[in-house]
């Protein structure tokens, strides 16, 4: 078999994108298959892979893999991605999109050449252990808050805390947070890639939800600003006394390269 594929990169975050609108790929690959076409030896490469495939409630829906081959949960960064490859596609002209994910309904809006902006669900939920947060913003996370995280091991600390959480063997993504003023720093090891990426979109949601708990932020409007180690993205919101309404994530999305693959 011969797909054609796009790949795209939100904030350093990489995905293999498939164009399904017009046939039912998802249903003819294989958990090795995706695997594969995400290595980065033996395949395209890729964080993760994203099939986009018609959908009865929106323009698109997002169909979300991890590295490892396996049906993810929602991908924000991916999310971004998925949305400006589909602007793209249908010609420029469609700036307000709605896609249908994992965990349900999205809008999203391009607000710049390579800048798109996707609302995020409403969160209510969030628990704390002894020394970490556990938040699922449309995927699981762990969020650790240090004074300084330049040097620190992602690899061993996301071995010692990914199945810490309420999932347990599932396991969750694990982002470490150095808080900033006008700008805060996080790093992030994802599930299914098993090791350090450069961004992670729905994880710099979680730590910005869950810096305004840390911080005992009153009720109100807020945005924060995070720099991941592949570029910056913006998490705007509402604190309320029940949780957060008005989630939105904000960063780029840029086309890599396209091409051809036999699997």
């Amino acid at each position: 078999m011969e797909l054609s594929f796009i790949k795209y990169q939100g904030a350093g975050n990489d995905f293999v994108i498939l164009n399904s609108l017009n046939n039912k790929i998802s249903l003819e690959l294989s958990q090795s298959q995706i695997a594969t076409i995400c290595d980065r030896n033996f395949g395209v490469g890729g964080d993760g892979m994203i099939i986009i495939a018609p959908s009865d409630s929106a323009d698109f829906e997002m169909l979300y893999y991890n590295a490892d081959g396996k049906l993810g949960s929602l991908c924000g960064n991916g999310s971004r991605c998925a949305v400006y490859y589909y602007y793209e596609w249908t010609g420029r002209k469609q700036t307000e999109i709605v896609f249908s994910s994992y965990d349900g309904i999205h809008k999203a809006q391009v607000v710049g050449e390579h800048t798109i902006k996707v609302q995020m669900a409403d969160i209510e939920a969030y628990s704390y252990e002894s020394n970490f947060y556990y938040m699922n913003t449309g995927s699981p996370h762990i969020v650790i808050f240090k004074e300084d995280i330049d040097a620190l091991d992602m690899l061993q600390i996301g071995r010692q805390y990914r199945n810490l959480s309420p999932l347990k063997e599932a396991g969750s993504n694990v982002n470490v947070v150095q808080c900033g003023g006008e700008m805060s720093f996080v790093r992030t090891f994802e599930r299914g890639v098993e090791g350090e990426t450069l961004a992670c979109g729905t994880g710099v949601t979680a730590a910005a939800l869950l810096k305004s708990i840390h911080e005992k932020y009153k009720a109100g409007s807020y945005k924060e600003v995070f720099k991941a180690l592949g570029g910056i993205l913006s998490v705007y919101f509402l604190k309320t006394e029940n949780g957060f309404k008005d989630i939105y994530l904000e960063g780029p999305a840029k086309r890599v390269f396209e091409g051809k693959i036999k699997i």
